[in-house]
């Protein structure tokens, strides 16, 4: 779960700077697999009528590690194993993704086509689950390393980035990293928005408040 506040927070300290990627050129770095894969897959309404993983998913993929390859910037990629926190408490609420479906498709069937997609996307979707092993085989065609943690990635993640052996030297993940000894993270990355110097930019969270 998200920090509350935390881009106010560190905005108002100045903690939060953006750099150029090409600062990042010749390093490995540690990659959050499961923050990585929310900022990159775009919502797919119609993918609840269809089911199955979303449209866009390879060349999504395919088009970020292609970004890592050519900024000369190694990515591991660590993702979540056993999760310890029960999250959702079945039936204690009601579920209105079956009605939202069904009045989706009755909007579909009549023509209303921008109404049966706003309907699908209340609709459910998937999980990130349900398309980690698809991601799996696609890192490994592309011979990327990657793990899965025995529990949380963030422990894992500043682990090894605090290992003496220094597996890799920057971390891109969510601000939960904070709480495992790490002084500085990457918040975001963004590929496509060039620096006026010709870099591409990057955010930095870091402070002494970390700890």
């Amino acid at each position: 779960m998200p920090i509350r506040h935390f881009e106010i927070f560190t905005g108002e300290r100045r903690l939060i700077e953006t750099v150029a990627v090409t600062q990042l050129k010749g390093t490995r770095l540690g990659v959050d697999g499961n923050y990585w894969l929310r900022k990159l897959l775009t919502k797919e309404p119609s993918l609840t009528a269809m089911g199955g993983v979303p449209l866009t998913l390879r060349s999504a993929v395919e088009k970020e590690l292609e970004a890592f390859k050519q900024h000369h910037i190694q990515p591991i990629f660590v993702f979540p194993g056993l999760s310890l926190i029960r999250k959702s408490k079945p039936f204690s609420i009601e579920d209105t993704r079956p009605s939202n479906r069904a009045t989706a498709w009755d909007f579909y069937d009549k023509g209303k086509q921008d109404a049966a997609m706003s309907k699908f996307a209340t609709g459910g979707g998937f999980q990130l689950a349900d398309v980690l092993n698809t991601v799996f085989h696609i890192l490994h065609e592309h011979q990327i390393e990657y793990i899965r943690a025995p529990y949380f990635q963030w422990a894992q993640l500043a682990d090894m980035y605090n290992n003496p052996r220094q597996v890799f030297h920057a971390i891109y993940g969510s601000d939960e990293l904070l709480m495992f000894n790490v002084d500085k993270i990457i918040t975001s990355l963004d590929f496509t928005v060039k620096d006026p110097h010709g870099g591409i930019d990057s955010r930095i969270a870091r402070g002494n408040w970390a700890h």
